[in-house]
């Protein structure tokens, strides 16, 4: 049977992070790296414009995927098997139930952020709920520093 390691797909910093963790892990395990980008899309009305959303929703997700190899590490990675997996749902729930007990890691992105009860929703899911090893990356040292919205300011300002 062959390693899986399972990677929740974000274009933020920790996502990025956790995307090239998981990588590196699922080349060192010669595992199957399953790329899983959750979307959730709930309308307050039902019709025609309503499934249209949703599909563009659907299609943003899956190329989201691809895009987000594309900012983590100049795009998909070679020597490694990929699965890129687009599931519509609770992103902690979906990414718990994609693993399953079958999978041996589960890799997610840490937040930055400081929640009222610790970790975000998506990491305390995930540490709780699933039956696989859970590797939480944190964002990378600068995105800690200070606020993304800050940075981003003070790159533009040094570039302008």
């Amino acid at each position: 049977m062959r390693s899986t390691v399972v990677v929740g797909v974000s274009p933020s910093l920790a996502g990025l992070q956790a995307l090239r963790h998981a990588v590196d892990v699922a080349r060192e395990r010669d595992a199957t790296l399953h790329a899983v980008r959750v979307w959730l899309f709930r309308p307050m009305w039902r019709d025609v414009t309503a499934q249209f959303e949703r599909r563009v929703h659907a299609a943003e997700a899956k190329l989201l995927v691809p895009y987000t190899f594309e900012a983590a590490m100049g795009g998909l990675p070679r020597g490694v098997r990929i699965e890129q997996v687009v599931l519509e749902g609770m992103t902690g729930q979906s990414l718990v139930e994609h693993a399953g007990a079958e999978a041996d890691l589960l890799v997610v992105g840490g937040d930055r952020r400081r929640h009222l009860f610790g970790p975000g929703p998506v990491t305390r899911y995930a540490v709780r709920r699933a039956h696989c090893p859970v590797v939480v990356v944190p964002p990378p040292a600068l995105a800690q520093a200070q606020p993304v919205d800050a940075l981003l300011r003070d790159l533009s300002r040094d570039l302008g």
